[in-house]
């Protein structure tokens, strides 16, 4: 369900990690964009936590995806 309340989504300087406005507390939310899936969840509202978790999940993502790309190379040969 969509929140009126909230601002536009914007991106933050840490790939995959968004943050909205929420007009009434005034205080600012984030949201890790899950690369694989397209898929948002929240984080909450503290950033310094938040940009490090994100890091974390970017890196662990990216590092499965070298994975599946090393595997693919491999077999082919």
């Amino acid at each position: 369900m969509l929140n009126l309340s909230m601002s536009k989504v914007r991106l933050t300087c840490t790939p995959n990690l968004y943050q909205r406005l929420d007009k009434r507390s005034g205080k600012v939310y984030y949201q890790y964009r899950d690369a694989r899936s397209g898929n948002f969840h929240g984080l909450g509202t503290d950033k310094n936590r938040t940009v490090a978790v994100a890091k974390k999940l970017n890196l662990r993502i990216s590092e499965q995806w070298v994975g599946q790309y090393q595997h693919i190379s491999l077999t082919r040969h």
